[in-house]
């Protein structure tokens, strides 16, 4: 029940955050706070201080990526920070980084993870 309580609380602050960013675009540093809080949220409910580094290298991976597709004209944001990239941009893809974690652990404790064949 513990695991069911999680996840459903972690897909709510995951999907929050979504909503936030829906309506919050405009203003990029209330919303950066909003979103920081949402993944302060999140690590204080997996009670793991790893998160904090999950966190982190997922929020640089996913800004450092952006900002490279946007440095080759792939698109663009309407109110940029650095590097054509929002100041929010780096916690949504932290928080996107735990949901995926948080996600995958969920499904292998319901006994889903299976190995492929050997060939």
């Amino acid at each position: 029940m513990r695991i069911v309580y999680k996840s459903v609380t972690y897909s709510i602050l995951a999907f929050g955050s979504l909503v936030l960013v829906s309506f919050l675009w405009k203003s990029p540093f209330l919303l950066t706070l909003l979103l920081l809080f949402t993944a302060s949220l999140m690590i204080v409910v997996s009670k793991n201080l790893e998160d904090i580094l999950l966190f982190i290298v997922g929020g640089m991976f996913g800004v450092v990526s952006e900002a490279f597709a946007i440095s080759q004209g792939a698109w663009s944001y309407p109110l940029p920070f650095a590097f054509g990239v929002p100041l929010w941009l780096f916690c949504i893809w932290g928080i996107a980084a735990l949901y995926i974690n948080k996600l995958y652990k969920g499904i292998c404790e319901f006994g889903f993870k299976r190995k492929l064949p050997s060939s």
